[in-house]
């Protein structure tokens, strides 16, 4: 048998690898974006736009000739700078109609800019940064409007016990019967409040909307189907065949469905169906239990603190010697942690080293 000694654990290495994955927490912005904007048609066929930020879709909507805001909500990453964006997608000319969006101001959580500000451009075509322009409130071809919002647009958050956003995501999907070369359009909302909009095909698809909701509440989800026409013999209409909110998937039948015909004033209500035969609102009453409260960062860090917890022992179970004998098995344990807490296990092992657990040093 060699000399007995005791093991020295090498801290400094640990506690680096500590310092590196410990998470980063981030604030978040409800954001509400305000898009006033009007059109004209093509065709029969008014201008359409999908409101980006950052590259990622929020919403979309068809304008009416009459200027009329937009709102939409999305949860952002606070006190950080971002891009949002108005993207014109369908640029047409038809029988001598040029179809163009016209865009008179972007409101951003209070804050107005104008189409023309110098913080405002117009890529023209794809969004790729090649054909830019100064902005303008004209978009005479298909292009998005861009707007470079700073960081103080975007201020951190603090909502009231019970009145935490809860991040939705709505999908509906749907289906239409063109009349007049025109097919069915729909406006979604959510208490009244509109989110965004889309024009249907013919074929079904999944529309998907992203928003900010009071958690642990109930909310009305409504489909609002706004361009109901007969021409020349050809009737549009809707079809609903899902709608999704957070992952709880609703059919148009549903006993907590019904259809608001004509004005939403809860005057002629009818059962849920699938087939809105006349301008109306599909209304889904979703339960609060749908809109959870975001608890992924409280999950997140308890579960790094058991796996720090799980670390220390494992490592005071097995006997610094099988440390010492592998140092770099402690050391890629903490790849799999979040290594805060581990601070002060290692900083008080390094100072109280367990006698007991002595290795030979032959």
């Amino acid at each position: 048998m060699g000399t007995a000694g005791y093991f020295e654990l090498d801290t400094d290495a640990l506690l680096a690898k500590i310092a590196q994955s410990a998470p980063v927490a981030t604030e978040q912005s409800a954001t509400t974006v305000i898009v006033n904007a009007s059109g004209a048609p093509a065709g029969g066929v008014n201008a359409h736009f999908k409101l980006l930020v950052d590259g990622k879709t929020v919403g979309q909507a068809t304008v009416d000739s009459a200027a009329k805001d937009y709102s939409f909500t999305t949860n952002l990453t606070a006190e950080q700078a971002h891009k949002v964006q108005i993207q014109y997608d369908n640029d047409g000319f038809v029988n001598g109609q040029d179809r163009n969006l016209f865009v008179n101001k972007v409101t951003i959580n209070g804050t107005a800019h104008s189409p023309t500000a110098a913080n405002v451009t117009y890529d023209k075509g794809a969004l790729d940064g090649k054909d830019v322009v100064k902005g303008q409130s004209s978009m005479w071809w298909g292009g998005t409007l861009v707007v470079d919002a700073p960081a103080k647009d975007f201020p951190a958050q603090n909502f009231p016990v019970g009145a935490a956003p809860a991040n939705t995501t709505i999908t509906v999907n749907a289906s239409g019967a063109a009349a007049g070369g025109v097919n069915a359009h729909f406006n979604l909302l959510v208490d009244g409040k509109a989110i965004g909009g889309a024009t249907v095909g013919t074929a079904a698809k999944d529309f998907t909307f992203a928003t900010n909701l009071t958690a642990d509440q109930a909310h009305k989800v409504q489909v609002q189907y706004d361009n109901d026409a007969v021409v020349n013999g050809q009737d549009r209409s809707l079809f609903v065949n899902k709608v999704t909110i957070n992952g709880h998937a609703v059919a148009p039948t549903a006993s907590n469905v019904t259809y608001d015909k004509g004005a939403l004033d809860g005057k002629d209500v009818v059962k849920g169906q699938a087939g809105l035969w006349w301008n109306g609102t599909l209304v889904v009453d979703a339960d609060k239990s749908w809109f959870p409260s975001a608890t992924a960062t409280t999950m997140a860090a308890t579960q790094v603190g058991d796996a720090q917890d799980a670390v220390y022992q494992h490592l005071v179970t097995q006997g610094l010697e099988a440390a010492s004998a592998h140092p770099d098995h402690a050391t890629a344990a903490l790849d799999h942690t979040g290594g805060a807490d581990l601070y002060g296990h290692f900083a008080a092992l390094d100072q109280h080293i367990d006698p007991l657990h002595h290795y030979d040093a032959a």
